[in-house]
Protein backbone atom coordinates (compact mmCIF):
# COMPACT_ATOMS: atom_id res chain seq x y z
CA UNK A 1 0.00 0.00 0.00
CA UNK A 2 0.98 3.48 -0.48
CA UNK A 3 3.44 5.02 2.17
CA UNK A 4 1.84 7.99 4.04
CA UNK A 5 3.90 10.93 5.37
CA UNK A 6 2.97 11.26 9.05
CA UNK A 7 1.47 14.31 10.69
CA UNK A 8 3.91 16.40 12.70
CA UNK A 9 1.63 16.85 15.73
CA UNK A 10 0.95 13.75 17.81
CA UNK A 11 -1.44 14.48 20.66
CA UNK A 12 -1.08 12.51 23.88
CA UNK A 13 -4.29 12.64 25.89
CA UNK A 14 -3.50 12.12 29.55
CA UNK A 15 -6.57 11.26 31.58
CA UNK A 16 -6.75 11.15 35.37
CA UNK A 17 -8.35 7.70 35.35
CA UNK A 18 -7.36 4.06 35.10
CA UNK A 19 -8.98 3.71 31.68
CA UNK A 20 -10.28 6.10 29.08
CA UNK A 21 -13.93 5.44 29.86
CA UNK A 22 -13.92 4.75 33.58
CA UNK A 23 -14.19 7.38 36.34
CA UNK A 24 -12.32 6.55 39.51
CA UNK A 25 -12.45 7.85 43.04
CA UNK A 26 -8.97 8.32 44.49
CA UNK A 27 -8.04 6.51 47.65
CA UNK A 28 -8.02 9.15 50.36
CA UNK A 29 -5.66 7.18 52.57
CA UNK A 30 -2.27 8.69 53.34
CA UNK A 31 0.33 8.05 50.65
CA UNK A 32 -2.11 7.13 47.88
CA UNK A 33 -1.48 8.61 44.44
CA UNK A 34 -3.63 9.20 41.38
CA UNK A 35 -2.84 7.14 38.32
CA UNK A 36 -2.58 8.44 34.77
CA UNK A 37 -3.69 6.64 31.61
CA UNK A 38 -2.37 7.56 28.17
CA UNK A 39 -4.24 7.55 24.90
CA UNK A 40 -2.35 8.54 21.74
CA UNK A 41 -4.36 10.04 18.90
CA UNK A 42 -3.47 11.68 15.61
CA UNK A 43 -5.64 14.53 14.31
CA UNK A 44 -6.95 14.37 10.78
CA UNK A 45 -7.42 11.66 8.19
CA UNK A 46 -4.30 9.68 9.10
CA UNK A 47 -5.62 8.64 12.50
CA UNK A 48 -4.78 4.99 13.09
CA UNK A 49 -2.00 4.94 10.48
CA UNK A 50 0.77 6.38 12.62
CA UNK A 51 1.35 3.45 14.98
CA UNK A 52 1.08 -0.31 14.57
CA UNK A 53 0.39 -3.21 16.88
CA UNK A 54 3.42 -3.84 19.09
CA UNK A 55 5.03 -0.40 18.63
CA UNK A 56 6.73 0.94 21.74
CA UNK A 57 7.26 4.44 23.12
CA UNK A 58 8.83 5.75 26.32
CA UNK A 59 7.46 8.18 28.91
CA UNK A 60 9.07 10.19 31.72
CA UNK A 61 6.92 11.78 34.46
CA UNK A 62 9.23 14.26 36.22
CA UNK A 63 8.89 17.09 38.74
CA UNK A 64 8.48 20.51 37.18
CA UNK A 65 11.94 21.70 36.22
CA UNK A 66 13.21 18.17 35.61
CA UNK A 67 14.50 15.42 37.84
CA UNK A 68 16.69 12.37 38.19
CA UNK A 69 15.79 8.70 38.09
CA UNK A 70 15.34 8.53 41.86
CA UNK A 71 12.85 11.43 41.83
CA UNK A 72 10.04 9.48 40.19
CA UNK A 73 8.66 6.00 39.72
CA UNK A 74 8.00 6.73 36.05
CA UNK A 75 11.46 7.21 34.64
CA UNK A 76 11.51 5.87 31.07
CA UNK A 77 8.37 3.76 31.42
CA UNK A 78 7.64 1.61 28.37
CA UNK A 79 4.23 1.81 26.66
CA UNK A 80 3.12 -0.76 24.07
CA UNK A 81 0.54 -0.14 21.35
CA UNK A 82 -2.10 -2.87 21.61
CA UNK A 83 -5.59 -3.04 20.11
CA UNK A 84 -5.57 0.62 19.16
CA UNK A 85 -4.36 2.10 22.47
CA UNK A 86 -1.19 2.58 24.45
CA UNK A 87 -0.78 0.30 27.46
CA UNK A 88 1.85 0.92 30.11
CA UNK A 89 4.01 -1.83 31.57
CA UNK A 90 3.90 -0.03 34.93
CA UNK A 91 1.30 2.26 36.49
CA UNK A 92 1.81 5.94 35.66
CA UNK A 93 1.33 8.33 38.58
CA UNK A 94 0.87 11.99 39.20
CA UNK A 95 3.63 12.99 41.60
CA UNK A 96 1.12 14.70 43.89
CA UNK A 97 -2.60 14.33 44.51
CA UNK A 98 -2.94 18.05 45.10
CA UNK A 99 -5.05 19.85 42.49
CA UNK A 100 -2.92 22.35 40.61
CA UNK A 101 0.30 20.39 41.08
CA UNK A 102 2.49 20.28 37.99
CA UNK A 103 4.69 17.68 36.33
CA UNK A 104 6.76 17.50 33.19
CA UNK A 105 5.71 14.75 30.81
CA UNK A 106 8.33 13.68 28.26
CA UNK A 107 7.32 11.25 25.53
CA UNK A 108 9.49 9.83 22.77
CA UNK A 109 9.22 7.20 20.05
CA UNK A 110 10.45 4.52 19.56
CA UNK A 111 11.30 3.18 23.03
CA UNK A 112 14.95 2.72 24.05
CA UNK A 113 16.13 1.13 27.28
CA UNK A 114 19.06 3.55 27.57
CA UNK A 115 16.92 6.71 27.29
CA UNK A 116 17.68 9.25 30.02
CA UNK A 117 21.12 7.74 30.64
CA UNK A 118 22.88 8.36 27.33
CA UNK A 119 22.26 10.01 23.99
CA UNK A 120 19.90 8.15 21.66
CA UNK A 121 20.89 7.55 18.05
CA UNK A 122 18.45 8.98 15.51
CA UNK A 123 20.16 7.22 12.62
CA UNK A 124 17.73 6.73 9.75
CA UNK A 125 17.99 3.46 7.88
CA UNK A 126 20.13 3.35 4.76
CA UNK A 127 17.66 1.08 2.97
CA UNK A 128 14.28 2.81 3.08
CA UNK A 129 12.82 0.94 0.10
CA UNK A 130 10.44 -1.01 2.36
CA UNK A 131 9.85 -0.75 6.09
CA UNK A 132 13.07 1.25 6.41
CA UNK A 133 11.25 4.52 5.71
CA UNK A 134 8.73 3.93 8.49
CA UNK A 135 11.46 2.68 10.82
CA UNK A 136 13.30 5.98 10.33
CA UNK A 137 10.56 7.87 12.20
CA UNK A 138 11.56 9.51 15.50
CA UNK A 139 9.28 11.62 17.75
CA UNK A 140 9.86 13.61 20.94
CA UNK A 141 7.89 16.07 23.07
CA UNK A 142 7.82 17.66 26.52
CA UNK A 143 4.83 19.39 28.13
CA UNK A 144 4.18 20.76 31.60
CA UNK A 145 0.89 19.26 32.84
CA UNK A 146 -1.29 20.66 35.60
CA UNK A 147 -3.39 18.28 37.66
CA UNK A 148 -7.02 19.32 37.53
CA UNK A 149 -10.28 17.69 38.51
CA UNK A 150 -10.30 13.92 38.29
CA UNK A 151 -10.91 12.79 34.72
CA UNK A 152 -10.18 16.17 33.12
CA UNK A 153 -8.15 15.55 29.95
CA UNK A 154 -4.55 16.67 29.62
CA UNK A 155 -2.75 16.97 26.29
CA UNK A 156 0.86 16.97 25.26
CA UNK A 157 2.44 17.16 21.81
CA UNK A 158 5.33 15.31 20.20
CA UNK A 159 7.20 16.55 17.14
CA UNK A 160 9.15 14.96 14.32
CA UNK A 161 12.93 14.83 14.66
CA UNK A 162 13.70 14.03 11.02
CA UNK A 163 13.16 15.76 7.68
CA UNK A 164 11.09 14.19 4.90
CA UNK A 165 12.19 14.46 1.27
CA UNK A 166 9.78 13.84 -1.62
CA UNK A 167 11.09 13.50 -5.18
CA UNK A 168 8.58 13.94 -8.01
CA UNK A 169 10.14 12.26 -11.05
CA UNK A 170 8.77 13.55 -14.35
CA UNK A 171 10.07 12.43 -17.72
CA UNK A 172 9.84 14.76 -20.70
CA UNK A 173 7.18 13.74 -23.22
CA UNK A 174 9.72 13.70 -26.05
CA UNK A 175 11.35 10.70 -24.37
CA UNK A 176 8.15 8.62 -24.22
CA UNK A 177 9.79 5.93 -26.32
CA UNK A 178 12.54 5.44 -23.75
CA UNK A 179 12.51 3.81 -20.34
CA UNK A 180 10.05 5.74 -18.16
CA UNK A 181 11.54 4.61 -14.86
CA UNK A 182 14.80 5.67 -13.29
CA UNK A 183 17.02 3.25 -11.39
CA UNK A 184 19.17 3.32 -8.27
CA UNK A 185 18.01 6.68 -6.92
CA UNK A 186 20.20 7.47 -3.90
CA UNK A 187 20.35 10.42 -1.47
CA UNK A 188 23.63 11.37 0.24
CA UNK A 189 23.40 11.94 4.00
CA UNK A 190 26.43 13.40 5.77
CA UNK A 191 25.41 13.20 9.43
CA UNK A 192 23.14 11.44 11.94
CA UNK A 193 21.23 12.96 14.83
CA UNK A 194 21.72 12.10 18.52
CA UNK A 195 18.98 12.97 21.03
CA UNK A 196 19.23 14.00 24.67
CA UNK A 197 15.87 12.56 25.68
CA UNK A 198 15.50 14.74 28.80
CA UNK A 199 16.09 18.07 27.06
CA UNK A 200 15.09 17.38 23.46
CA UNK A 201 18.41 18.71 22.19
CA UNK A 202 19.65 17.03 19.00
CA UNK A 203 23.32 17.04 18.04
CA UNK A 204 24.86 15.84 14.77
CA UNK A 205 27.72 13.43 14.24
CA UNK A 206 29.39 13.07 10.87
CA UNK A 207 28.56 9.81 9.09
CA UNK A 208 28.54 10.06 5.26
CA UNK A 209 26.44 7.36 3.59
CA UNK A 210 23.93 6.78 0.80
CA UNK A 211 20.21 6.33 1.46
CA UNK A 212 17.86 4.36 -0.82
CA UNK A 213 14.41 6.06 -0.79
CA UNK A 214 11.01 4.38 -0.78
CA UNK A 215 9.35 4.23 -4.21
CA UNK A 216 5.63 4.86 -3.78
CA UNK A 217 3.46 2.15 -5.28
CA UNK A 218 0.99 4.83 -6.37
CA UNK A 219 2.86 7.89 -7.72
CA UNK A 220 1.48 11.34 -7.03
CA UNK A 221 -0.58 12.86 -9.82
CA UNK A 222 1.56 14.24 -12.66
CA UNK A 223 4.50 12.05 -11.61
CA UNK A 224 6.00 9.14 -13.50
CA UNK A 225 7.47 8.03 -10.17
CA UNK A 226 7.44 9.40 -6.62
CA UNK A 227 10.12 8.67 -4.02
CA UNK A 228 10.16 9.44 -0.28
CA UNK A 229 12.92 9.26 2.31
CA UNK A 230 13.82 10.62 5.73
CA UNK A 231 17.11 12.14 6.78
CA UNK A 232 18.52 13.71 9.91
CA UNK A 233 18.23 17.52 9.67
CA UNK A 234 21.48 18.88 8.20
CA UNK A 235 22.87 21.56 5.92
CA UNK A 236 24.17 21.10 2.38
CA UNK A 237 26.49 23.69 0.83
CA UNK A 238 26.89 22.84 -2.86
CA UNK A 239 27.46 19.21 -1.86
CA UNK A 240 26.76 15.94 -3.64
CA UNK A 241 23.12 15.19 -2.87
CA UNK A 242 21.48 12.85 -5.38
CA UNK A 243 22.50 10.17 -7.86
CA UNK A 244 20.44 7.99 -10.21
CA UNK A 245 20.55 6.06 -13.44
CA UNK A 246 18.36 6.49 -16.49
CA UNK A 247 18.85 4.05 -19.29
CA UNK A 248 22.58 3.48 -19.69
CA UNK A 249 23.58 6.84 -18.16
CA UNK A 250 24.40 7.81 -14.57
CA UNK A 251 23.72 11.27 -13.16
CA UNK A 252 24.75 13.15 -10.02
CA UNK A 253 23.28 16.35 -8.59
CA UNK A 254 24.83 18.74 -6.06
CA UNK A 255 22.60 20.91 -3.89
CA UNK A 256 22.52 23.67 -1.28
CA UNK A 257 19.80 23.57 1.38
CA UNK A 258 19.17 23.53 5.13
CA UNK A 259 16.86 20.66 6.05
CA UNK A 260 14.93 21.25 9.28
CA UNK A 261 13.17 18.73 11.51
CA UNK A 262 9.43 18.31 11.05
CA UNK A 263 9.39 19.69 7.52
CA UNK A 264 8.80 18.08 4.15
CA UNK A 265 10.85 19.19 1.15
CA UNK A 266 9.39 18.56 -2.29
CA UNK A 267 11.65 18.32 -5.32
CA UNK A 268 10.94 17.93 -9.02
CA UNK A 269 13.47 15.72 -10.78
CA UNK A 270 12.88 16.45 -14.48
CA UNK A 271 14.36 13.71 -16.66
CA UNK A 272 15.82 14.66 -20.03
CA UNK A 273 19.21 14.56 -21.72
CA UNK A 274 20.24 17.13 -19.09
CA UNK A 275 18.16 16.31 -15.97
CA UNK A 276 17.32 19.10 -13.53
CA UNK A 277 16.55 19.07 -9.79
CA UNK A 278 14.43 21.88 -8.34
CA UNK A 279 13.24 22.41 -4.75
CA UNK A 280 9.56 23.26 -5.21
CA UNK A 281 8.42 23.79 -1.64
CA UNK A 282 9.12 23.27 2.04
CA UNK A 283 6.48 23.25 4.75
CA UNK A 284 5.49 21.53 8.00
CA UNK A 285 4.62 17.93 7.33
CA UNK A 286 1.03 18.27 8.53
CA UNK A 287 0.40 21.24 6.20
CA UNK A 288 1.76 19.31 3.23
CA UNK A 289 -0.33 16.25 4.06
CA UNK A 290 -3.52 18.31 4.26
CA UNK A 291 -2.66 20.12 1.02
CA UNK A 292 -1.99 16.86 -0.81
CA UNK A 293 -5.17 15.27 0.43
CA UNK A 294 -7.36 18.25 -0.46
CA UNK A 295 -5.82 18.70 -3.91
CA UNK A 296 -6.22 15.05 -4.86
CA UNK A 297 -9.77 14.81 -3.55
CA UNK A 298 -10.93 17.85 -5.52
CA UNK A 299 -8.92 17.45 -8.69
CA UNK A 300 -10.86 14.79 -10.59
CA UNK A 301 -14.42 13.71 -11.30
CA UNK A 302 -15.51 10.34 -12.68
CA UNK A 303 -14.55 9.98 -16.33
CA UNK A 304 -12.06 12.87 -16.32
CA UNK A 305 -8.96 12.46 -18.50
CA UNK A 306 -5.80 11.62 -16.59
CA UNK A 307 -3.48 13.36 -15.93
CA UNK A 308 -5.17 16.17 -17.91
CA UNK A 309 -6.98 16.94 -21.15
CA UNK A 310 -3.75 17.98 -22.91
CA UNK A 311 -1.99 14.70 -22.19
CA UNK A 312 -4.64 11.97 -22.02
CA UNK A 313 -3.09 8.70 -20.85
CA UNK A 314 -6.28 7.30 -19.37
CA UNK A 315 -9.50 8.12 -17.55
CA UNK A 316 -10.51 8.27 -13.89
CA UNK A 317 -12.89 5.39 -13.15
CA UNK A 318 -12.77 5.38 -9.35
CA UNK A 319 -12.39 8.47 -7.17
CA UNK A 320 -10.08 8.78 -4.20
CA UNK A 321 -11.86 8.24 -0.90
CA UNK A 322 -10.04 9.03 2.32
CA UNK A 323 -6.71 7.23 2.23
CA UNK A 324 -7.91 4.87 -0.55
CA UNK A 325 -6.38 5.76 -3.93
CA UNK A 326 -8.41 6.45 -7.04
CA UNK A 327 -8.20 4.28 -10.16
CA UNK A 328 -7.31 5.16 -13.76
CA UNK A 329 -7.97 2.92 -16.77
CA UNK A 330 -5.62 3.37 -19.69
CA UNK A 331 -6.55 3.38 -23.35
CA UNK A 332 -5.98 -0.10 -24.82
CA UNK A 333 -3.59 -0.01 -27.80
CA UNK A 334 -4.69 -1.28 -31.17
CA UNK A 335 -1.64 -3.56 -31.34
CA UNK A 336 -1.76 -7.13 -30.06
CA UNK A 337 0.96 -8.45 -27.75
CA UNK A 338 2.26 -11.85 -26.73
CA UNK A 339 2.71 -12.88 -23.13
CA UNK A 340 6.12 -14.37 -24.03
CA UNK A 341 8.06 -13.83 -27.28
CA UNK A 342 7.19 -17.01 -29.28
CA UNK A 343 10.63 -17.61 -30.77
CA UNK A 344 12.19 -17.39 -27.30
CA UNK A 345 9.49 -19.29 -25.43
CA UNK A 346 11.54 -22.43 -24.76
CA UNK A 347 14.64 -20.52 -23.69
CA UNK A 348 12.64 -18.19 -21.43
CA UNK A 349 10.82 -21.05 -19.72
CA UNK A 350 14.08 -22.97 -19.23
CA UNK A 351 15.99 -20.04 -17.74
CA UNK A 352 13.28 -18.02 -15.98
CA UNK A 353 10.54 -20.45 -15.02
CA UNK A 354 11.63 -20.72 -11.37
CA UNK A 355 11.65 -16.94 -11.01
CA UNK A 356 8.26 -16.67 -12.72
CA UNK A 357 6.77 -19.35 -10.49
CA UNK A 358 8.11 -17.59 -7.37
CA UNK A 359 5.70 -14.70 -8.03
CA UNK A 360 2.36 -15.26 -6.29
CA UNK A 361 0.26 -14.40 -9.34
CA UNK A 362 -3.07 -15.51 -7.89
CA UNK A 363 -2.76 -13.71 -4.53
CA UNK A 364 -0.86 -10.56 -5.51
CA UNK A 365 -2.49 -7.41 -6.78
CA UNK A 366 -1.76 -6.50 -10.38
CA UNK A 367 0.42 -3.66 -9.15
CA UNK A 368 2.52 -6.05 -7.06
CA UNK A 369 2.80 -8.50 -9.96
CA UNK A 370 4.17 -5.70 -12.13
CA UNK A 371 6.59 -4.60 -9.42
CA UNK A 372 7.88 -8.15 -8.94
CA UNK A 373 8.41 -8.56 -12.69
CA UNK A 374 10.53 -5.42 -12.69
CA UNK A 375 12.49 -6.59 -9.65
CA UNK A 376 13.02 -10.12 -10.97
CA UNK A 377 14.03 -9.28 -14.53
CA UNK A 378 14.54 -5.54 -15.03
CA UNK A 379 14.46 -5.94 -18.82
CA UNK A 380 10.94 -7.09 -19.78
CA UNK A 381 11.54 -7.44 -23.52
CA UNK A 382 10.87 -11.21 -23.29
CA UNK A 383 7.37 -10.39 -21.99
CA UNK A 384 5.84 -7.99 -24.56
CA UNK A 385 2.55 -7.41 -22.71
CA UNK A 386 4.31 -6.39 -19.51
CA UNK A 387 6.92 -4.49 -21.49
CA UNK A 388 4.22 -2.40 -23.14
CA UNK A 389 2.70 -1.63 -19.76
CA UNK A 390 6.12 -0.63 -18.39
CA UNK A 391 6.67 1.67 -21.38
CA UNK A 392 3.72 3.79 -20.22
CA UNK A 393 5.65 4.84 -17.12
CA UNK A 394 5.83 4.03 -13.43
CA UNK A 395 2.62 2.91 -11.75
CA UNK A 396 0.87 1.23 -14.69
CA UNK A 397 0.02 -2.45 -14.30
CA UNK A 398 -1.98 -5.32 -15.81
CA UNK A 399 -4.91 -6.08 -13.45
CA UNK A 400 -5.72 -9.52 -12.09
CA UNK A 401 -8.88 -11.54 -12.70
CA UNK A 402 -10.25 -10.61 -9.26
CA UNK A 403 -9.50 -6.91 -9.71
CA UNK A 404 -11.19 -6.81 -13.11
CA UNK A 405 -14.20 -8.80 -11.96
CA UNK A 406 -14.82 -6.38 -9.10
CA UNK A 407 -14.11 -3.32 -11.23
CA UNK A 408 -16.60 -4.28 -13.96
CA UNK A 409 -19.30 -4.96 -11.37
CA UNK A 410 -18.58 -1.71 -9.52
CA UNK A 411 -18.41 0.42 -12.66
CA UNK A 412 -21.28 -0.99 -14.73
CA UNK A 413 -23.70 -2.58 -12.29
CA UNK A 414 -23.46 -1.34 -8.71
CA UNK A 415 -25.50 1.83 -9.30
CA UNK A 416 -28.53 0.82 -11.37
CA UNK A 417 -29.24 4.46 -12.28
CA UNK A 418 -25.89 4.78 -14.07
CA UNK A 419 -25.87 1.58 -16.14
CA UNK A 420 -26.77 3.16 -19.47
CA UNK A 421 -24.54 6.18 -18.93
CA UNK A 422 -21.54 4.02 -18.00
CA UNK A 423 -21.95 1.69 -21.00
CA UNK A 424 -22.15 4.68 -23.36
CA UNK A 425 -19.07 6.25 -21.75
CA UNK A 426 -17.05 3.03 -22.03
CA UNK A 427 -17.98 2.51 -25.68
CA UNK A 428 -17.00 6.11 -26.46
CA UNK A 429 -13.71 6.31 -24.56
CA UNK A 430 -12.35 2.77 -24.14
CA UNK A 431 -13.77 0.23 -26.59
CA UNK A 432 -16.85 0.32 -28.80
CA UNK A 433 -17.07 -3.46 -29.25
CA UNK A 434 -15.98 -6.66 -27.55
CA UNK A 435 -12.69 -6.19 -25.72
CA UNK A 436 -10.34 -9.10 -25.15
CA UNK A 437 -7.15 -8.55 -23.15
CA UNK A 438 -4.59 -9.94 -20.70
CA UNK A 439 -5.00 -10.37 -16.98
CA UNK A 440 -2.00 -10.93 -14.72
CA UNK A 441 -3.57 -14.03 -13.17
CA UNK A 442 -1.06 -16.50 -14.59
CA UNK A 443 -0.05 -20.11 -13.96
CA UNK A 444 3.47 -20.58 -15.29
CA UNK A 445 3.71 -24.07 -13.81
CA UNK A 446 0.94 -25.10 -16.22
CA UNK A 447 1.94 -22.64 -18.96
CA UNK A 448 -1.54 -21.12 -18.83
CA UNK A 449 -3.10 -17.80 -17.97
CA UNK A 450 -6.47 -16.07 -17.80
CA UNK A 451 -7.68 -13.45 -20.23
CA UNK A 452 -10.90 -11.48 -20.08
CA UNK A 453 -13.55 -10.93 -22.74
CA UNK A 454 -15.95 -8.04 -22.18
CA UNK A 455 -19.00 -7.45 -24.36
CA UNK A 456 -22.36 -5.71 -24.08
CA UNK A 457 -25.67 -7.48 -24.61
CA UNK A 458 -27.65 -4.24 -24.77
CA UNK A 459 -27.34 -0.61 -23.72
CA UNK A 460 -27.34 -1.45 -19.99
CA UNK A 461 -26.01 -5.01 -19.69
CA UNK A 462 -22.43 -6.25 -19.87
CA UNK A 463 -21.08 -9.78 -20.03
CA UNK A 464 -17.56 -10.79 -19.00
CA UNK A 465 -15.77 -14.13 -19.06
CA UNK A 466 -12.26 -15.19 -18.02
CA UNK A 467 -11.21 -18.16 -20.19
CA UNK A 468 -7.90 -20.01 -19.85
CA UNK A 469 -5.37 -19.53 -22.61
CA UNK A 470 -1.95 -20.94 -23.52
CA UNK A 471 1.02 -18.75 -22.63
CA UNK A 472 2.91 -20.15 -25.61
CA UNK A 473 0.51 -18.99 -28.31
CA UNK A 474 -1.48 -16.22 -26.64
CA UNK A 475 -1.86 -12.86 -28.41
CA UNK A 476 -4.07 -10.12 -27.04
CA UNK A 477 -4.46 -6.44 -26.25
CA UNK A 478 -3.47 -4.82 -22.96
CA UNK A 479 -5.90 -2.86 -20.77
CA UNK A 480 -3.57 -1.02 -18.36
CA UNK A 481 -4.61 0.35 -14.98
CA UNK A 482 -2.93 2.58 -12.43
CA UNK A 483 -3.79 4.24 -9.14
CA UNK A 484 -3.64 7.96 -8.47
Amino acid sequence: MKYMILLAGVLLSVLGACTRNEDITPDASEGSRTQMAFNVSVPGELEGNLFREGDEMGVFILPEGGGEENSTDNYNTRLVYESGEWKSEAALYWLSNEAGSRVEMIGYYPYRLEAGKELLSLQVEADQTGEGCRNSEFLWGKTTLTKGELGAPQTAEMRHLTSALVFHVRIDNEFSGKDKCIDNLRVKSYADGWLDCLTGEVSLKENPRWLAPYRMEVPDSWDDETYVCRISPQQYEDMEFLTFQWGDKSFSKDFTCLFEAGKVYQFTLQISDAPSLVLDSQMPIEDWQEEQHTAEMEKYQMGDPWPDADNVQGYVVRLRKGSEPGLVVGIPPEDMYQMIVPERYGEVMDSKQNALQSINWTENTGSNNMLEMRMQFGDLSDFPGFNYCASLGGGWFIPTLDELSWFFYEFFYMDSNLKKERVEWWQTHISSGTLRAFTSTLYFQWEEGREFQLSFLDETTYEVSFPYTSLRTYWSRVLPFRYY
